[in-house]
């Protein structure tokens, strides 16, 4: 078992301060890319200032953006969730088994994975039928796939 997670833990812990960090993780752990496990990324590695800008606008549009705020705000405490873990995690006193706990947090089906993907598709799910109308979202795989295309939060498809 050590050596299977030794190269992983390895990897890692090279990409643990990497915007990627979550991203990079699925694919290591078990070759699967997952759309929200990239999103989960890229909110990550996207400046919460945007996102707070996203809100400003939303709140400043005539009439105001309730459903474009309440996704950016999903997508804030989101990525304050995943930089309260990556944030625990970077301790001098970190190791092979911090990593392996890192990464098992966010897989899908967990119990991270599934309260990220809640919030999100909570906050988002009104403004992704804004922008792409009920079939639109059905056809993009859901809130989720429609947030993983780009499509309801464009600051995420500019990210890294």
């Amino acid at each position: 078992m050590l050596k299977i997670l030794a190269p992983v833990a390895g990897a890692m812990l090279l990409y643990g301060c990497a915007s990627g960090i979550i991203s990079n993780t699925q694919k290591q752990i078990n070759g699967v890319t997952d759309a929200l496990i990239t999103d989960l990324g890229k909110i990550a590695a996207t400046a919460t200032a945007d996102l707070q800008t996203v809100e400003s606008v939303a709140k400043a549009a005539t009439p105001p953006d309730t459903d474009g705020y309440n996704c950016a705000a999903a997508a804030i405490m989101v990525g304050g969730e995943i930089q309260a873990v990556m944030t625990a995690a970077g301790t001098p006193q970190a190791g092979v088994l911090t990593t392996a706990e890192i990464a098992s947090l966010f897989q899908p089906g967990s119990a991270q994975y599934n309260a990220a993907k809640q919030t999100l598709t909570s906050g988002c799910a009104a403004k992704a039928t804004d922008v792409l109308g009920a079939a639109g979202v059905l056809a993009a795989g859901g809130v989720v796939g429609a947030i993983a295309g780009g499509q309801v939060l464009p600051v995420l498809a500019a990210a890294p």
